[in-house]
């Protein structure tokens, strides 16, 4: 269980990284992508503070996640990744009013299921 605390911590880290990232295009609205126009979108979205929010917090998550590798074995880490999945589903229903179905509950528990098999190894 070495290098638990930094795994979480990264991977909380993501999930209010992902938040951030979702919120701030909430304000922007659906991008319509092209490829002569990288540069205007590219400021849209790095103008938003919520945007250089997310990308702060990604920062300081692999940060933590590369000091949380230097301890665990990876085959441990990276299941733990599933924790955010977990958050995420939870969280986006909750902030984001996103639709909540018994088949999204069903794989998150599934989920669940395996982190705590991964866990206990």
């Amino acid at each position: 269980m070495k290098g638990i605390s930094f795994l979480l911590t990264s991977v909380f880290l993501n999930v209010l990284g992902q938040i951030a990232f979702k919120a701030g295009m909430l304000k922007i609205g659906e991008i319509m992508f092209h490829p002569t126009k990288i540069f205007q979108i590219g400021v849209q979205i790095f103008s938003k503070p919520i945007i250089l929010l997310g990308v702060f917090l990604y920062a300081v998550s692999a940060f933590s996640w590369i000091i949380g590798l230097s301890k665990a074995e990876l085959s441990f880490a990276y299941p733990m990744l599933s924790i955010g999945y977990i958050l995420i589903f939870f969280l986006s229903v909750w902030l984001f009013r996103e639709p909540f179905s018994i088949p999204r509950l069903i794989g998150t528990i599934v989920v669940c299921g395996g982190l705590v098999l991964v866990a206990r190894s």
